[in-house]
């Protein structure tokens, strides 16, 4: 089961962090990540990182496995 947002929220702040200054740290835009932890949209990298920072897996935070964007060809 997936984390609400504002107990994502609480981790990140937990972390003496903001939604700002963590969107910096990890190489994106507040609306980006803000739209991540609200799960309106998502960006893979942006939940990988996060999930790392938190030190929690993305299945965890988001309650499903990321899937790989890249498919193999059929030979």
């Amino acid at each position: 089961m997936p984390l609400s947002p504002l107990r994502l929220k609480f981790l990140i702040y937990e972390q003496d962090e903001s939604i700002t200054s963590l969107a910096k740290i990890l190489g994106c835009s507040r609306e980006e990540l803000s739209k991540t932890i609200r799960g309106v949209r998502t960006y893979p990298r942006i939940r990988t990182a996060l999930a790392s920072f938190l030190g929690r897996s993305v299945g965890e935070l988001f309650g499903e496995t990321q899937r790989s964007s890249k498919r193999k060809r059929a030979a």
